[in-house]
């Protein structure tokens, strides 16, 4: 599995060390971490920090041990802290290297359906238009073109965040018929409609399609409420990595307008 290579944070420069305070004081705007256990905790200290500490820290003066001892802190108790401050230091996601390097563009398709019933009313294939718009509300399908049977899921990114799309109630996955077919799907074969209410602009979408013994764990793994962690994402490549049975990654984008 790929990862990011750590700072030496014993070498680290004042701006590594400014990029170690931001995404610190983050931390400790969105949850009930306070300077004063972070300090206690991370660097030992029994009282409280002298005067200005916590400005030297934002303007990269704090001492190099001590930013070292301070990111060990959040990569043992916050690894997604610690993961997207590698990243923005290194400028690598392992995620997005994962799928940009298992990525077929071939193969699936944007459909969009009729308002009021699920019947074809335009086609925007992905050869043709390679990001289509989709309005608000639009009802819409993927449809798979001459594949291997199996189990899919879905997953779809807006802005930086991916999330899994739902592709039956109530789990993420749902079963994929060989050659041409609706995904998602009704029982009877018919497209099911999948819509988008809320956020405009573009939207990455990721279909993976496996053996149904290696997608189920993984689906059963997979947040519905919430936007995937570092950790979700780390989990679905190692899985993928270490899959026995072949599988495909399908990649297209939409465009949402208002």
């Amino acid at each position: 599995m790929a990862t990011v290579e750590q700072l030496d944070w014993l070498n680290a420069s004042r701006e590594a060390r400014q990029l170690l305070y931001r995404h610190t004081k983050r931390l400790i705007d969105g949850s009930s971490l306070t300077w004063r256990r972070l300090f206690r905790e991370a660097l030992d200290l029994s009282s409280e920090p002298g005067t200005g500490y916590e400005d030297n820290f934002r303007a990269g003066r704090i001492a190099r041990s001590r930013a070292a001892r301070l990111y060990g802190w959040l990569r043992s108790n916050h690894p997604d802290v610690a993961d997207a401050l590698d990243r923005e230091l290194t400028g690598a996601d392992p995620w997005d290297e994962f799928l940009s390097r298992h990525a077929q563009s071939s193969g699936i398709e944007i459909v969009l359906l009729n308002e009021n019933a699920a019947s074809l009313v335009a086609l925007a294939r992905t050869d043709v238009d390679p990001m289509p718009r989709i309005r608000l509300g639009h009802p819409f399908c993927f449809r798979l073109i001459n594949g291997e049977a199996g189990v899919a899921i879905a997953l779809q990114s807006v802005g930086t965040d991916w999330h899994v799309l739902p592709l039956s109630e109530p789990c993420a996955a749902a079963p994929v018929q060989a050659g041409d077919c609706w995904l998602p799907a009704a029982a009877d074969g018919t497209a099911e409609p999948l819509k988008e209410d809320h956020d405009i602009g573009r939207h990455r979408f990721a279909i993976f399609i496996g053996d149904p013994e290696e997608i189920a764990p993984i689906a059963d793994g997979l947040p519905i409420d919430r936007a995937l962690r570092t950790s979700d994402t780390a989990a679905i490549v190692q899985a993928f990595d270490h899959a026995t049975n072949p599988w495909r990654l399908l990649r297209l984008d939409a465009h949402f307008v208002s």
